[in-house]
């Protein structure tokens, strides 16, 4: 499944000068359906989500804070 997400108003820059981007996601139907059902929860669309997740991950790579991850 793919999906993409557009970025209209996220305070960290994606590299187009109009601030928005098209980023393509490749997750399986299972891991699809656990972002659906937490952006159910929030009360927010699975775009919404998608977007929030890719903001914080870039926030934490600027950062310096981003986990390395554990296998």
């Amino acid at each position: 499944m793919h999906y993409h997400v557009t970025n209209t108003d996220n305070p960290v820059d994606f590299p187009p000068a109009n601030n928005r981007a098209t980023v393509e996601v490749e997750l399986d139907d299972h891991e699809w359906y656990e972002l659906m059902k937490l952006a159910h929860e929030r009360d927010i669309t699975l775009n919404q989500l998608v977007e929030q997740i890719l903001r914080e991950f870039i926030q934490e790579h600027h950062n310096g804070t981003l986990s390395k991850p554990t296998v």
